[in-house]
């Protein structure tokens, strides 16, 4: 006994009760469900490189800044050089329909007119959803030239034309 005693004393005491104080304070964090030193420190790690990451982030963004700063500046550049647009002729403000003078109302149609659009009786223009009836055939051209002026060629084989154009269009019936 008095040689364990001699032991403890030759250490100092801090070593004599450092391991029942760090088992203690281990033993209360894992009941309260705290992190150990160990999982603090890799939380801390963990901690530090999402820092970094953020900070990259931040630098990245940064940059993309001064870019579209830089993309800006040339734009405004680039419109101070160019020709102002000449002012725009008014439109007419009369239908569609070659020799109606009624006022448009829709898709550049008078009321009489737009009515008859929408049942898909008026001849000479694309109809709704893209339709336009010809020699007792239903044709469907792209749903983007609704309310058009179209011309259908042909018999057998059809040539559809929007605005003088030629278009694709689908043979239905």
């Amino acid at each position: 006994m008095r040689e364990l005693l001699a032991r403890l004393l030759r250490r100092p005491a801090s070593a004599v009760v450092e391991v029942p104080v760090r088992d203690l304070v281990h033993e209360t964090l894992r009941s309260q469900d705290l992190p150990s030193t160990s999982e603090f420190s890799e939380l801390k790690r963990e901690l530090a490189r999402a820092n970094q990451e953020l900070h990259q982030l931040a630098q990245r963004v940064d940059a993309l800044g001064g870019t579209i700063e830089a993309l800006r500046d040339e734009r405004d550049a680039l419109l101070a050089a160019s020709p102002s647009p000449e002012p725009a002729e008014p439109t007419s403000r009369r239908c569609k329909v070659p020799g109606c003078e009624g006022d448009p109302k829709s898709k550049g149609f008078c009321k009489a007119h737009y009515g008859s659009w929408r049942k898909g009786e008026l001849v000479g223009f694309v109809g709704p959803r893209g339709r336009v009836e010809h020699a007792s055939r239903v044709l469907v051209v792209p749903m983007r030239h609704q309310g058009e002026p179209v011309t259908v060629t042909g018999k057998k084989r059809f040539t559809v034309k929007v605005d003088g154009e030629k278009v694709a269009f689908e043979l239905l019936g």
